[in-house]
């Protein structure tokens, strides 16, 4: 597969006072580790990481010093204040590697009429390989009838995913729609 190639700046400082200022210089700071590899310490684009994370668990050949390594994003820290990213945890991954993540689950569908759809859980966890991560899993609740629940272990998943989540946990059920009842003055 083709991955986005992101040049990294090595980072030399570190602290409060540093991270503001790359932050400030349009760079976000980050750290790379995994495959027994020592940690790295970089400067991140804070434009082009904004795009590429708009897609979950998403994979990127970071290129440091001229040297490119697979990294999965597995940690975003978000100053929810000021919309910002403050600092990103990535491990370096191989394309055959398996991975547990969290999946995100997109809704399709309606359920039958006159009932309601109510969404439990947003994603599931399951393990995989890096190549086959989805961006993420399809729950179908087309003409689902009131009463119906949708378990984790109900959701179709790639070839050779396992399902980490319980089994028995709960992501939608669909009940019947309530009706307001009119209160009657009081005699």
């Amino acid at each position: 597969m083709v991955y986005p190639v992101v040049e990294a700046e090595s980072r030399v400082g570190f602290g409060k006072g540093f991270a503001r200022r790359a932050r400030a210089a349009g760079k976000i700071p980050a750290v790379a580790y995994g495959l027994k590899r020592a940690p790295e310490h970089v400067l991140l684009p804070a434009a082009q990481m904004s795009l590429i994370m708009r897609r979950a668990n998403a994979l990127l050949q970071l290129k440091i010093d001229a040297r490119e390594s697979l990294v999965l994003i597995k940690q975003v820290q978000r100053d929810r204040i000021r919309n910002i990213i403050e600092h990103l945890d990535m491990l370096f991954v191989n394309e055959d590697d398996a991975v547990t993540i969290r999946v995100p689950l997109r809704f399709v569908g309606q359920s039958y009429a006159g009932t309601v759809t109510s969404v439990e859980n947003y994603s599931v966890a399951v393990t995989l390989q890096v190549s086959q991560i989805p961006e993420a899993l399809v729950v179908d609740v087309s003409g689902l009838q009131a009463g119906r629940r949708i378990f984790a272990s109900d959701i179709a998943l790639p070839d050779g995913a396992l399902l980490v989540s319980p089994p028995r946990l709960l992501i939608a059920k669909v009940d019947p729609v309530r009706r307001a009842t009119q209160e009657s003055p009081p005699d």
